[in-house]
């Protein structure tokens, strides 16, 4: 009578190993594209959160003030995806009490209908009226490649304007 010996077999085919290669490089082709997507709304939100705290600081100041304060760019440099320090004099931005918590990608600017320059470096303009007093923008790379997202809002429409993006 002959005696049939059964191996245990251990570890994985090479077939079984390859599918799961697939598999992952499948779930880290819809995961990586989504994260980059979620990671710019998230690095916007800031710019929005910060041009509507910037409008709230304006408009109390106006009421005691009757008048609203303009500041250039600051900082005077588009931030890339290196967040810089805000300056600690910080033109007007200092006087309504206006400083960014944390890290921060974007500039912050704030003219009024006669100070107004376009932004560069796309010349992106803004529709200036006469009911138009203020004027707050944002200007950021927060992807690095060169473009801009850039976001205003004015005393006369509320609600934020992206001009362009940059993503």
């Amino acid at each position: 009578m002959k005696k049939i010996i059964y191996r245990s077999s251990k570890g994985f085919t090479l077939i079984e190993l390859m599918i799961v290669v697939a598999i992952i490089a499948i779930l880290a082709g819809v995961a990586i594209p989504s994260y980059i997507g979620y990671k710019y709304k998230v690095l916007q939100s800031e710019a929005y959160s910060n041009i509507s705290a910037i409008y709230t600081l304006e408009t109390a100041y106006s009421v005691e003030d009757e008048t609203y304060l303009t500041s250039k760019w600051t900082p005077t440099n588009i931030p890339g995806t290196t967040p810089p320090t805000w300056p600690s004099n910080s033109n007007n931005f200092a006087i309504l009490g206006f400083a960014p918590k944390g890290r921060f990608y974007y500039r912050y600017g704030i003219a009024n209908s006669t100070t107004w320059v376009a932004t560069p470096p796309s010349n992106n303009t803004v529709s200036l009226s006469p009911n138009i007093d203020i004027i707050i923008q944002a200007e950021g790379d927060i992807d690095g490649v060169g473009g801009t997202a850039q976001m205003y809002n004015t005393d006369e429409e509320k609600v934020i304007v992206k001009l362009t993006n940059d993503f």
